[in-house]
């Protein structure tokens, strides 16, 4: 099915309403990337929620997002380049504690995993990812 991207705004608003993932197909340089980030903009603002965007963010205010116990008044904006991922940046980093494996999350992760966190979590490059990263 082919959309223009005034469509496909209209099917982000919708697939982030009824929080519902949505795979978007096309060929390199059209624009999909900026109609996600744009339209999580819209979202955020329609939800007062304070809009930030991830990769833009300092690594101390990453650190300091992830600490913070409330974070309901944002709507955090994830874009992830899978065709420059390993699956480690995905799972994380394996350590063994005591007699067990345990596993340091990566930030983003630990980010998204916070109950009180809003977010909108991109999978760019899907199509160009490595295989285990697919996985």
């Amino acid at each position: 099915m082919q959309v223009s991207h005034k469509e496909l705004f209209k099917l982000l608003s919708k697939s982030y309403e009824k929080d519902k993932p949505l795979m978007i197909l096309g060929s390199m340089g059209l624009g999909k990337s900026d109609v996600v980030s744009s339209s999580s903009i819209v979202y955020a603002k329609s939800r007062n929620l304070e809009y930030r965007n991830w990769n833009e963010m300092t690594n101390k205010a990453k650190h300091a997002a992830v600490d913070h116990p409330d974070l309901s008044k944002y709507l955090f904006f994830v874009d992830m380049r899978l065709s420059q991922k390993d699956p480690s940046d995905l799972t994380g980093i394996p350590f063994v504690k005591e007699d067990h494996m345990k596993w340091f999350p990566p930030t983003v992760i630990k980010l998204l995993s916070n109950p009180t966190c809003n977010a909108i979590l991109f999978f760019d490059e899907l199509t160009d990812a490595s295989v285990p990263v697919m996985k």
